[in-house]
């Protein structure tokens, strides 16, 4: 750091600087050193994000869901987690040798596809190419990334959960957890008459009036093999009542919302119920949700699988 053609001495291993006798019309010139930097948090050595000189790194990840939001009191849309999305650097070397290959064998592209920088990690499993945050646009990305070795107890806790995660996707025929009267409703064909939205405890629900309904259609891209339907309620509802009906399959059930020990801690939990059906390959599923002459019980989620 330079100012007025005399040199400063500063402390290099702080990240703010104070400079004295900063009047106007001075000449302050800086000079800061454009390498690879690794950060780690205080509690967690193995929790990692890096830096290319002065620019925070930001590895670009998945589009899963990436307009989906969920609600938090005020009019700002908060982006939603999704737990599949990498979050691990899973190397075969130890911790030494993989900070060492770090220093020495990173991959540094300057100026290519309208990025500033890219950066490609050396021996990890993962497939992640990191940019400068402030360039990111139109995918998930991760900050902070948890460095294991493969075959660790954490590395098969994490692979356990990405095959839990791979399962339940594998055997959504079609998910609605987010009743925001918008694109997300729409996108599964809303239908209506005296209902509407809200949230509770952090999640959005949708309710119909005493004398009204909601119907969702589903789009079906894959065999139907004993199909489930799982509907989310919470025990604050408890004595409310939904009716739901599925004229494609001659379903016609009233759920009775009740204390469960299966809620969670805030009060949700799901009734599951078997459909019986006679055509596999049905190319939509329509269903209807009313109230039986007062507010119907407040519904959280809908999930229709195959077991």
């Amino acid at each position: 750091m330079v100012l007025n053609g005399q040199p400063i001495e500063i402390n290099q291993n702080v990240d703010f600087w104070h400079v004295e006798n900063l009047v106007a019309g001075a000449k302050l010139n800086m000079r800061l050193p454009m390498a690879l930097s690794i950060s780690a948090t205080e509690d967690n050595p193995h929790y990692l994000a890096f830096s290319y000189g002065p620019y925070v790194l930001a590895g670009q990840l998945d589009n899963y869901e990436l307009t989906a939001d969920r609600p938090n009191g005020v009019l700002v849309r908060i982006s939603t987690h999704n737990d599949a999305s990498t979050s691990t650097l899973t190397t075969h070397q130890t911790w030494s040798d993989w900070q060492e290959s770090f220093a020495q064998q990173s991959i540094v592209k300057i100026g290519e596809d309208r990025e500033l920088v890219s950066v490609t990690l050396p021996n990890v499993d993962e497939q992640i190419k990191f940019i400068p945050y402030y360039q990111t646009y139109q995918h998930r990305y991760g900050i902070y990334f948890q460095w294991q070795q493969a075959g660790s107890k954490e590395a098969q806790q994490r692979a356990d959960q990405l095959k839990r995660l791979a399962d339940y996707r594998q055997h959504t025929i079609g998910e609605l957890t987010n009743f925001d009267a918008n694109n997300f409703e729409i996108n599964q064909h809303l239908e209506q008459a005296d209902s509407e939205v809200g949230n509770l405890r952090g999640r959005r629900f949708r309710q119909a009036h005493p004398t009204g309904w909601f119907s969702y259609q589903f789009p079906v891209t894959k065999l139907l093999t004993e199909l489930q339907l799982s509907l989310t309620f919470n025990v604050a509802d408890a004595g409310k009542r939904l009716q739901v009906t599925m004229k494609e399959f001659n379903f016609d059930q009233t759920i009775l919302v009740a204390q469960s020990d299966q809620a969670d801690q805030d009060g949700f939990y799901q009734v599951t119920i078997p459909i019986s059906t006679t055509d596999n390959q049905q190319q939509s599923i329509n269903v209807k949700f009313s109230a039986m002459h007062q507010p119907s019980a407040r519904l959280f989620g809908i999930r229709l699988f195959n077991d």
